[in-house]
């Protein structure tokens, strides 16, 4: 392999590494907005379950 062809190479792989890590972080610091999806809420907003439950306290004691 040539010199020249060897550059060609050496440079496709660094704009593909650069743009793989920008991507990468752009993903790591915008993960919240992906799964959480942010809403904001009255502050009497009651939650409605379809299902019956029981809330229940467990007590928890620190020595």
């Amino acid at each position: 392999m040539n010199k020249a062809r060897l550059k060609k190479y050496w440079k496709w792989f660094r704009i593909t590494a650069f743009v793989y890590i920008m991507i990468g972080t752009a993903l790591y610091f915008l993960q919240e907005k992906f799964i959480f999806h942010p809403k904001k809420l009255p502050a009497d907003y009651q939650y409605q379950f379809d299902i019956p439950f029981k809330e229940i306290n467990i007590p928890i004691t620190f020595y």
